[in-house]
């Protein structure tokens, strides 16, 4: 793997500012999630279900890796009106969808691949 950054500190801090999302309180999410899908349910894991089951069954995985982009989630309100995203964009739009009901959320990487520890060169891939 070669990277641009000399270590995962830096790695971290050049994806905390764009991850930033800025969306997460957008009218649609907020229609979709708190007044649509969980309006009837009280649970917060009902309605963390809920949510999860109906990004699955409704928003397509693509993977689109393109320059910079591809270690940066796309805002949640563009991921919704596409209905399309991959693995980081799923995080963001099951993030926000919790936050219009909510429910407190937090992303984390967990056991990329095989490997139990952070490679020698920071960077994805």
């Amino acid at each position: 793997m070669v990277s641009t950054v000399p270590d995962f500190a830096t790695f971290a801090a050049r994806y905390r500012g764009p991850s930033t999302d800025t969306t997460v309180g957008d009218p649609a999410i907020v229609q979709l999630a708190a007044r649509g899908l969980t309006a009837n349910a009280d649970d917060p894991r009902e309605k963390a279900r809920i949510l999860y089951d109906w990004m699955r069954l409704n928003i397509r995985y693509v993977a689109l890796f393109l320059g910079e982009t591809a270690a940066i989630p796309h805002k949640a309100a563009d991921i919704l009106r596409n209905r399309y995203g991959d693995c980081k964009d799923y995080v963001a739009l099951y993030g926000a969808l919790l936050s219009a009901v909510g429910i407190r959320s937090e992303a984390v990487l967990l056991n990329l691949g095989p490997y139990y520890s952070l490679p020698g060169v920071s960077g994805t891939g």
